[in-house]
C-alpha cells in the first residue's frame, strides 16, 4: 500500500473526462475518496496563462499528481506552470505527471541532425520546472523513457493491451472455434514489442476460456525505418532468424501468405491521417485475410483522416477500436464505425503500483 494521505491530485484541461474516470477507479481499487484539488483556470487579456491554485498552502510536503494529456502547446505550457508552482512555489514533496498522450512523442531521433530533438527538449523542460516522476501510456518508443532517465526523471510506461483484449477476445474465440488461424499483426519491426503485449493478454484470455494458446501467433511485416528516414524491407534470412531468436519465447512468422483465410488483429500506438492503416489493411485483405481488426491507443486524427482511413474500408464490421487517451469530439465521431476503448481501469491499476514506489506505506 502507499501513504494515501500524502497524495494530492490535479487535473489539467487536456482531457478531464479521462482524468476523472482514472481517479474514480483509483478510489474504488484503493478504497479511497480522493477528489481533484481546485485549480482556477484562466487567461489574461493578452492571452497569457492565469492558472491559479487557490488553496496552495495544502500542497507543502505532499506528493502532487498532475494528470494532463498534452496534445498542443497551450496544454504543455499549462502543465509546466502547474509543476513549477507546486514544486518551487508551494514546496510539494514530489510532483508526478501523468501524460496519457505526449506532445513531441515522435520527434525522438537524435541520429538525424537535421531534426530538432524536441522529445528531449520537452523532457529537459519538465525537469527544469521541478518534475520528479512521469507516467506515459503506450509511449511511441523507448527513446522517451531513456531521455527521462538521462535527465533524472523516474519514468514508467503503462501498457493498455488488457483493455483491448476484453473487446476482441470473443471474436478471437469464435474464429478459433472454427479452426481458423489467428494472428496478432505487427506492421513493422519496431512494433513487435507492442504487439507481443497484446498477444500475451489474448493468451491469458484464451487460457481462462480453455482454449489452446497455440491457435494464436504473431505475424510481422519485415519493414524497418532506417536512421535516414527511409523505409526498407528486410529479406535477409539470417537477419529474420536473429529477430526470431531475440523473441524465441513467441511464435513469430514473417510469411504473409499464411494469413489467407485467417483472423488478424492489427496493433499500433496511434492513428493520424489513417493512410498507413488503410494501406496495410487493404493489402492484408488482398492476401485473403478473413477477419481483420484494428486496435490503436491514441486517436491523433489529423484533418481529413476519415476520408483516407475509410477509403474502400478493409476492416471487418465492429472491428475498429480506438483508445481514449485524448478527446475525440463530435467532429471526429464515426457514428458506430469505431468503438471507444476506455483505458482508465488499466491506468488506475498500474498507477497504484507506481504510487507504492513513490511513497511506500
Amino acid at each position: 500500500m502507499f501513504k494515501q494521505d500524502s497524495f494530492v491530485f490535479i487535473s489539467g484541461c487536456g482531457h478531464h473526462e479521462l482524468d476523472a474516470d482514472v481517479l474514480e477507479r483509483i478510489n474504488k481499487l484503493s478504497n479511497s475518496s480522493y477528489e481533484f484539488f481546485t485549480v482556477q483556470n484562466g487567461v489574461f487579456a493578452d492571452n497569457e496563462l492565469d492558472t491559479l491554485i487557490p488553496q496552495y498552502e495544502v500542497l507543502a510536503n505532499k506528493n502532487v499528481v498532475i494528470m494532463q494529456s498534452t496534445y498542443n502547446l497551450a496544454l504543455k505550457e499549462e502543465l509546466l506552470s502547474l509543476i513549477f508552482a507546486c514544486k518551487y512555489q508551494y514546496q510539494a514533496k514530489s510532483v508526478t505527471a501523468i501524460l496519457p498522450f505526449m506532445l513531441y512523442r515522435r520527434q525522438d531521433h537524435p541520429e538525424r541532425p537535421i531534426e530538432i530533438h524536441r522529445n528531449l527538449m520537452m523532457i529537459k523542460e519538465l525537469k527544469a520546472v521541478g518534475l520528479d516522476n512521469i507516467v506515459f501510456i503506450d509511449i511511441h518508443s523507448n527513446i522517451t523513457l531513456e531521455n527521462c532517465h538521462q535527465e533524472g526523471i523516474r519514468a514508467w510506461n503503462i501498457d493498455t493491451s488488457a483493455a483491448f483484449r476484453d473487446f476482441i477476445l470473443q471474436s478471437l474465440m469464435e474464429c478459433a472455434s472454427h479452426d481458423q488461424h489467428c494472428y496478432v499483426y505487427s506492421p513493422d519491426i519496431g512494433s513487435i514489442r507492442r504487439c507481443l503485449n497484446l498477444y500475451t493478454e489474448l493468451c491469458v484470455g484464451l487460457k481462462k476460456n480453455n482454449f489452446d494458446t497455440k491457435i494464436l501467433q504473431l505475424s510481422v511485416f519485415p519493414k524497418i525505418r532506417r536512421t535516414t528516414g527511409q523505409v526498407e524491407m528486410i529479406t535477409d534470412e539470417e537477419v529474420l532468424k536473429k529477430i526470431q531468436t531475440e523473441f524465441a519465447d513467441y511464435p513469430i512468422i514473417f510469411d504473409d501468405q499464411l494469413l489467407q483465410g485467417a483472423w488478424v488483429v492489427m496493433r499500433d500506438d496511434e492513428i493520424s491521417t489513417g493512410g498507413t492503416a488503410n494501406k496495410v489493411g487493404r493489402r492484408l485483405k488482398e492476401l485473403g485475410v478473413n477477419t481483420l481488426l484494428y486496435c490503436i491507443t491514441h486517436p491523433v486524427l489529423a484533418p481529413g483522416w476519415k476520408r483516407i482511413f475509410f477509403n474502400n474500408n478493409p476492416f471487418s464490421p465492429n472491428s475498429i477500436f480506438f483508445g481514449n487517451t485524448r478527446p475525440r469530439g463530435y467532429e471526429n465521431s464515426t457514428f458506430g464505425l469505431v468503438t471507444k476503448v476506455d483505458v482508465s481501469y488499466e491506468v488506475a491499476r498500474s498507477l497504484l503500483n507506481i504510487f507504492r514506489e513513490i511513497s511506500p506505506a
